[in-house]
């Protein structure tokens, strides 16, 4: 019978793979955000069209919990996803301080067994 010890690494080790797919289905984005840059400034906001490559890459779902469908990653996951983001385009981060509200994600859709949909 394993221990728990095993299980432990072996839950670690999986959850460092899924971090690693989600942070390279991230740097996957950073072209689509160069690309938009002026439009991102102009707009004062991020152009729809990045907001939709992110959704059909499967980024969205890093933060919701496996039982609902997502990936279940955490705040570091997040934090090196923001630093690649922001290698695309640095204004991104003023993107959202203060007009980042809930209602604004409410097309984003979690698809249980389908969370990351880039290879």
């Amino acid at each position: 019978m394993p221990d728990q010890r095993s299980a432990d690494v072996r839950s670690i080790e999986e959850f460092e793979e899924r971090t690693e797919a989600f942070l390279d289905c991230v740097r996957q984005l950073v072209p689509a955000l160069r690309d938009h840059a002026r439009e991102a400034e102009d707009l004062r906001a991020t152009p729809e069209a990045v907001v939709e490559k992110a959704a059909d890459l499967g980024i969205f779902s890093a933060m919701v919990p496996r039982r609902w469908g997502g990936l279940g990653l955490g705040v570091r996951a997040l934090a090196e996803a923001a630093r690649i983001l922001c290698s695309g385009d640095v204004s991104l981060d003023a993107h959202f301080p203060d007009r980042t509200r809930l209602d604004d994600c409410q097309d984003a859709v979690v698809v249980p067994g389908e969370n990351l949909r880039c290879s």
